[in-house]
């Protein structure tokens, strides 16, 4: 059978975080700034092995579909890894809700699944109508800097930075860890560190 999510690459493997991604286009991540410059999509594995971005354009077209948010749904109620189901999932390790439809279908998601912890970086936060996403006590919506739009620091929020000892002491490495961004987005300052590697 043919898994959408995908598994955990190595830094998500810990956590055992899946991901759904797609690609990252112009036309997809409409709030891309400054990141297109540095975007780990363009690097490492990705450039190496080109069936990832095939995989990444297959999961976009299946996003256009009106039944989307039933296709995943089933995937995350019926899956088991090792006898256990998934309970995190990071939409877009690459990609991005590119308009409103489909943020729409993503929202469905996260309402179908309360057993799922979803930790979602997003550029698009001025773009799309987010509101009803933020209600949900299983989504850690995170703003993420090098978009078009600066992020909120009073919101959660991820900032990249380009080593360890350039992180204020207020703010949190989740660089190895999307749990913990989950977990200081909702229960923390909200103050999220990544690294630039």
């Amino acid at each position: 059978m043919q898994y959408l999510m995908s598994k955990p690459n190595m830094k998500h493997d810990k956590d055992g975080i899946y991901s759904y991604s797609i690609p990252n286009s112009k036309k997809i991540c409409i709030a891309a700034g400054s990141c297109r410059a540095w975007c780990m999509i363009d690097k490492g594995n990705f450039r190496v092995y080109p069936n990832i971005k095939q995989g990444y354009q297959g999961r976009y077209e299946l996003t256009l579909q009106s039944n989307f948010a039933d296709i995943i749904s089933k995937e995350l109620q019926n899956r088991k890894i090792k006898g256990n189901k998934i309970t995190y999932v990071r939409p877009h390790v690459s990609g991005e809700y590119y308009n409103q439809a489909y943020l729409d279908k993503w929202a469905t998601i996260f309402r179908n699944n309360p057993g799922v912890k979803f930790v979602t970086y997003t550029k698009a936060f001025k773009r799309l109508d987010f509101t009803e996403v933020y209600k949900l006590d299983n989504v850690a919506v995170i703003e993420s800097f090098g978009g078009i739009d600066p992020v909120n620091i009073n919101n959660p929020h991820a900032i990249v930075f380009d080593s360890l000892d350039d992180i204020p002491a207020d703010y949190t490495n989740c660089y190895e860890s999307d749990a913990l961004a989950w977990e200081i987005a909702k229960n923390g300052n909200g103050n999220i560190a990544l690294i630039m590697k």
